[in-house]
């Protein structure tokens, strides 16, 4: 019975589009859902910030190191500004690649993690150095809660 019912179900090879078997069998990504470009784009700047930001830590330090003088070598400061950016660019990186992934908690937690940055940069430094900061913040936040975004994360 049940081969029978498989039959019913199936098309015959005369009634199907040609080439339709082989070209479901020859594709593997067919099975994977696409990722919408509101999500991609996003996910993919974070991720590359977060790796241009790695690369330029060293340069932070020698920049302290060279503006303040051979004295300050041993102050604390320089290394504290390091580790921070070190460690602001691993989430960056981290929350990237779970974005385009499609991790729901991830634009979740850039949603706070980065109007935590771009507020601390606000308080610490100046409230005209968080301008430009706040704009990519925004410009990255809203895509990734749009209809398609929501539907992709699976809302």
């Amino acid at each position: 019975m049940f081969t029978e019912l498989q039959r019913r179900a199936e098309p015959p090879v005369s009634q199907a589009a040609p080439g339709a078997a082989s070209q479901a069998a020859s594709n593997p990504w067919r099975r994977y859902r696409r990722r919408p470009v509101v999500v991609g784009l996003p996910g993919f700047v974070l991720t590359l910030l977060g790796c241009l930001s790695i690369g330029g830590a060293p340069f932070l330090l020698i920049l302290e190191q060279i503006n303040a003088g051979p004295s300050s070598a041993r102050e604390p400061l320089p290394w504290m500004l390091l580790g921070a950016q070190v460690g602001v660019s691993l989430v960056l990186i981290l929350l990237g690649a779970c974005i385009l992934r499609g991790r729901n908690w991830a634009r979740w937690v850039y949603a706070f993690f980065g109007l935590g940055v771009v507020g601390a940069v606000a308080v610490f430094f100046s409230p005209l150095y968080a301008v430009p900061g706040l704009a990519l913040y925004l410009a990255l936040l809203v895509p990734l809660f749009r209809r398609r975004a929501t539907h992709f994360f699976g809302e």
